[in-house]
């Protein structure tokens, strides 16, 4: 997009399609992002990072009394 001189941008002089505006996602690479999304999720499942929901919304309420 240019600038005029008032500082305003203008739109291109050639109007394009979505189709050229947007890159191209491939079946190869929808699978790749499927693949690395199921193996992130769930990654902390079983590891104890993280207290009980519950246990730890009763500890902080317990603090305000």
């Amino acid at each position: 997009m240019k600038r005029d001189k008032t500082g305003w941008t203008q739109p291109p002089s050639k109007a394009i399609s979505a189709d050229e505006a947007l890159p191209t996602v491939t079946a190869e690479q929808l699978a790749l992002r499927h693949k690395a999304m199921q193996a992130a999720f769930g990654i902390f499942k079983g590891k104890n990072v993280f207290p009980d929901g519950l246990e730890y919304q009763l500890e902080v309420r317990a603090e305000w009394e």
